[in-house]
C-alpha cells in the first residue's frame, strides 16, 4: 500500500466509496498531500542533483509528474492542453476536476521578468475554478534562497496579490483571477548545481591514417593528371656539358 493511501485511511476509511466521499468532502486535506509530496520530490531531485543534471525544464516536470503518478492517488501530466500547453497539471480522479485540479508552470531560473513573464502565462490556463495552482522553479548554480524570496516580493508588487509566507523555498500567494475569483498559487523553489558543459571530442588522425593521407596523390580538378612531383635523381642535379659533334671521315668509295 502506498504511504499516501496510508494516510488517507487513517481517517478510518474503510472501504473505496468512503475515500471517494472524504476526498470530495476535504480538498484541504488532498492540498496539504500535494504539498507534502511536491515537497518530498523537490528535495529528492536537489539530493540527487548529478542525476537530473542533464535534463532540461520538460525532464525534471517530467519526473516529478511520474512521482505523484505513483502515488495511488494523483494522476499528473507534462504538458497537457488547457488554454495552452500546461507544463503539468495534478489531478485526483477521486474527485472531480471542478473541486480538484492543480495547474502549474515550471521555469528554470533566469531573471525576475523572465518568470514574472511565466506568471503570466499561468494565469492564462487558469479559470478561476478550482481556485488552486502552482509554479515550479529550477534553479542552476544561482544562490536560490535569496534570489526566491525577493522575486515573491516583486511578484507581489507587479502582479498584485498577497503573500501568506515563504519559507524553505515554499511560498504561497493569492490572487485575483481575470473572472474576479480567488486564486492561491504554491510556489515551489529546487536548486542543484550549474551544468557542466559538454567538451566536444578532439579529433585526432591516427598515424598509420596520416601516412596514407600523406602518400595520397593530388589530382588536378582541370588536366586531371596528378599534380604530385616526381622524386628527382642526383644524376637531373649535376650540368650537362655541351658536347660537339665530330662528324667521322667519309671513306673514299672505290673506283669502277
Amino acid at each position: 500500500m502506498s504511504p499516501d493511501l496510508r494516510f488517507l485511511l487513517q481517517e478510518n476509511l474503510v472501504d473505496a466509496a468512503d475515500l471517494i466521499a472524504f476526498t470530495s468532502t476535504n480538498p484541504q486535506k488532498i492540498q496539504d498531500l500535494v504539498r507534502e509530496k511536491m515537497k518530498v520530490a523537490l528535495r529528492e531531485m536537489e539530493s540527487n542533483a548529478k542525476n537530473f543534471s542533464l535534463l532540461g525544464e520538460d525532464g525534471m516536470t517530467a519526473y516529478i509528474c511520474s512521482i505523484f503518478n505513483q502515488s495511488g492517488i494523483f494522476s499528473s501530466k507534462n504538458e497537457p492542453n488547457s488554454n495552452g500547453h500546461v507544463d503539468i497539471v495534478i489531478e485526483c480522479p477521486m474527485v472531480s476536476n471542478a473541486i480538484f485540479c492543480i495547474k502549474g508552470e515550471a521555469k528554470i531560473w533566469s531573471t525576475n521578468q523572465y518568470c514574472l513573464n511565466g506568471f503570466d502565462q499561468l494565469n492564462g490556463y487558469l479559470t478561476g475554478v478550482p481556485h488552486h495552482a502552482l509554479f515550479l522553479y529550477y534553479f542552476r548554480g544561482q544562490t536560490c534562497d535569496d534570489i526566491f524570496s525577493a522575486y515573491i516580493d516583486e511578484l507581489i508588487t507587479q502582479k498584485g496579490g498577497s503573500k501568506s509566507f515563504c519559507v524553505d523555498r515554499h511560498g504561497k500567494t493569492e490572487h485575483t483571477h481575470l473572472s474576479k475569483s480567488k486564486i492561491c498559487v504554491d510556489h515551489y523553489a529546487a536548486w542543484m548545481p550549474k551544468r557542466a558543459p559538454r567538451k566536444k571530442p578532439s579529433k585526432k588522425v591516427p598515424n598509420n591514417k596520416s601516412k596514407k593521407l600523406k602518400s595520397k596523390k593530388k589530382v588536378s580538378k582541370t588536366t586531371g593528371k596528378s599534380n604530385s612531383k616526381k622524386p628527382v635523381s642526383k644524376k637531373a642535379l649535376v650540368p650537362v656539358k655541351n658536347k660537339k659533334t665530330i662528324s667521322k671521315p667519309k671513306k673514299p668509295s672505290a673506283k669502277k
